[in-house]
């Protein structure tokens, strides 16, 4: 009896703190269930311990002792259960600033700019997004406002912005802890907490606000003062910064602070050869924060040289960056991709793997409407017969663009908006196109993630997207880094002869006519040896290459194919065939180079 008197004064004293449930036994019945399992009756110990879980009030007891341990409510030091006066701690520890921290004068000036706008005196509240990449520096950037900044406040609150249960479960703990009068806060008076005038001075951060399905409007004070810094990945959450100049875009690294970044983690002296091999890294890293120091640290660690490790990067770029940094964040480049592609749909997925295959910056996203079109079919030119592989990656298309069915502008954007939501790619006006580009390391990521088997067919599906936006002149120009990333020791005959032909053409309008001769010499030799010499499709690649030497300034040997040609149609098709006719209109325009305007004349007039 002393026992449970004492158990029910201590539980109307904690009750209403969230921190302890009491469930008891019935009395007696522990006699009973002892009894049954020493006779190996263990149905009664079941059967006991389901009524009693059905009890209304055990059920609500469970109840509230779930939902605190769910939002974490329940934490609680004995120094909090026998307080009576005194600072309590208002804030989570800020956490600390990488071993490696470089300043960043520029992003960080704004940042400061739009947050210490807000001050007590004013009846406004400023919301500040700092979006980028993973790996950028995001969180370095606000640690950093924080530590130099924060003693002007008078609560500063870092919240792990994962999810919509952290965020809950970080305010209503800081909120409990801040006053004593919110000591059994819920949820919504937490956020009442920043309305009060007396709690008006205070920053609340969300770090790493990254789920895109994440609403974080209603998780946000209405407040009409105080400071919410926000960090996502997501640059579609700028649009709740308080002005533009509150929405802090963050890229790479400048040069000379990637540069103080790498040798700072490498621990080396910075004399002219280190800083020369250095810079040298930093660009092949394109500047991402979180690559540079694992470079640095990996130098550190190994005791090698900046050209031993320049020398490793060429050989083995996705081991190193699957390494993490040996300093406090221990994080990789590779790891931050990996976050965001756990989460992106499988259709962006596969995107990101074809685009691997081409040039990291510069594709023309309307491209993709244009091969939608011709249901990524589109052959310019067909001197030979396809393999499988290309039915294949036209499958693999249809199932990452049209998926759904169709495919039009709203689709595209959605496209779009997805890769902004992870900063998976920054997006610039072209002509007649938008133009993606991705970072180097996630471009390189991307295909190291690719399993090996699936190589050729993805780049069989990258060919078939550059292929079918030749049909659109406006996108020619884009193509080009295209082509040479994807054939890097230049066109051969791996490719098929049609798609070989389709980008002989590109490169011809493009004026890089050396490159368009090269090509259709090959073409000829690939068709001439299968259907013979004088085959209908020999004699048109001949007619290509003629003009592709034309165009060069070889007049000479362009004359002689193209005379060629003339009679050998003129002898089969007629004087009055298209082919025919189109041979000597070509050949006119030979004429008309050399300066042999009569023979030219001559020509067109038949």
């Amino acid at each position: 009896e002393d026992c449970e008197k004492v158990a029910r004064k201590f539980n109307d004293e904690v009750s209403g703190l969230d921190i302890y449930y009491r469930l008891s036994v019935i009395q007696g019945m522990q006699r009973s269930v002892s009894l049954a399992y020493a006779d190996g009756e263990r149905s009664l110990i079941t059967t006991s311990t389901r009524e009693y879980l059905q009890d209304p009030e055990v059920d609500t007891i469970l109840e509230r002792c779930v939902d605190s341990i769910h939002l974490r409510r329940g934490v609680r030091s004995v120094e909090y259960l026998t307080h009576r006066g005194g600072k309590l701690p208002t804030h989570k520890a800020i956490p600390p600033l990488s071993t490696s921290f470089i300043a960043r004068n520029e992003p960080y000036n704004q940042l400061v700019q739009g947050v210490m706008r807000s001050t007590p005196s004013m009846s406004q509240q400023t919301i500040s997004v700092v979006s980028g990449m993973g790996g950028c520096g995001k969180t370095q950037l606000v640690v950093n406002f924080a530590h130099e900044h924060g003693v002007r406040f008078k609560h500063v609150f870092f919240v792990d912005g994962s999810s919509r249960t952290s965020i809950m479960r970080d305010l209503v703990t800081y909120v409990q802890n801040a006053d004593s009068r919110y000591a059994q806060a819920t949820f919504q008076e937490a956020l009442d907490f920043f309305q009060d005038s007396n709690h008006c001075s205070h920053v609340i951060i969300y770090d790493n606000v990254d789920d895109v399905d994440l609403d974080l409007r209603d998780l946000i004070p209405k407040a009409q003062q105080g400071c919410i810094i926000i960090t996502t990945r997501n640059r579609t959450l700028g649009s709740l910064a308080s002005e533009p100049l509150n929405h802090i875009e963050l890229d790479v690294m400048s040069e000379q602070e990637a540069l103080q970044a790498l040798l700072k983690a490498s621990r080396l002296p910075t004399n002219d050869a280190n800083q020369r091999i250095a810079t040298t890294i930093s660009q092949r890293l394109g500047n991402l924060p979180v690559a540079l120091v694992q470079a640095g640290s990996y130098i550190a660690e190994a005791g090698c040289t900046p050209e031993e490790y320049l020398e490793l990067l060429d050989q083995h770029l996705s081991e190193l960056m699957d390494t993490p940094a040996s300093d406090r964040q221990q994080r990789g480049a590779y790891a931050t991709f990996d976050i965001a592609y756990a989460k992106i749909p499988s259709s962006i997925q596969n995107f990101l793997h074809v685009l691997s295959f081409l040039h990291y910056a510069n594709f023309p996203m309307a491209s993709i409407s244009t091969a939608v079109k011709t249901e990524f079919r589109y052959e310019p030119f067909s001197y030979v017969a396809r393999e499988p592989l290309f039915d294949q990656a036209i499958e693999l298309l249809r199932s990452t663009f049209t998926s759904s069915g169709s495919w039009n502008a709203l689709t595209l954007n959605k496209m779009i908006v997805t890769m902004r939501k992870f900063s998976l790619a920054t997006f610039t006006e072209g002509f007649n196109t938008r133009l993606l580009r991705i970072h180097p390391l996630c471009h390189t990521w991307a295909k190291a993630r690719l399993p090996e088997e699936k190589y050729a067919l993805f780049a069989e599906a990258a060919v078939r997207l550059i292929v079918c936006a030749t049909q659109e002149a406006s996108m020619e120009q884009y193509l080009i880094s295209h082509v040479e990333a994807l054939f890097p020791d230049g066109l051969d005959t791996k490719m098929c002869i049609n798609d070989c032909a389709a980008l002989a053409e590109v490169f011809q309008n493009q004026g890089m006519l050396g490159i368009s001769t090269m090509i259709w010499n090959k073409t000829f030799d690939v068709v001439s040896s299968n259907m013979g010499v004088n085959s209908m499709r020999s004699r048109q690649v001949a007619s290509h290459l003629a003009k592709a030497l034309s165009r060069q300034g070889d007049y000479d040997n362009a004359q002689q194919i193209q005379e060629l040609l003339v009679e050998a149609f003129r002898a089969e098709l007629g004087e009055d065939d298209a082919e025919t006719v189109w041979a000597m209109g070509e050949l006119a325009s030979t004429y008309q180079y050399q300066g042999r305007y009569s023979k030219a004349i001559e020509l067109l007039e038949k």
